[in-house]
């Protein structure tokens, strides 16, 4: 050890000043498989609905019809999937 990290150890007080790294932690690279979560479909509007079934089924849904018949559509949908 040379004169210069004795000097920084007697000021700072921690004896010998000794290089500290920290040791490598090793990095895992496997994707993690995240399930994708439950959708609550009573709870869409009918824009949703539509854009769900449209992202989900490549189906396009008639929003002139009532929520409850869209619902009724895409828990059909569901089903058959």
């Amino acid at each position: 050890m040379n004169i210069l990290n004795k000097m920084k150890a007697w000021f700072i007080g921690s004896g010998y000043a000794e290089s500290t790294k920290k040791p490598k932690i090793p990095i895992n690279h496997e994707p993690i498989e995240i399930e994708p979560a439950e959708v609550n479909i009573e709870s869409m509007t009918k824009k949703q609905l539509e854009a769900f079934a449209r992202d989900e089924f490549n189906v396009e849904l008639d929003r002139r019809h009532n929520k409850k018949r869209l619902f009724n559509q895409v828990r059909k949908l569901i089903k058959e999937k």
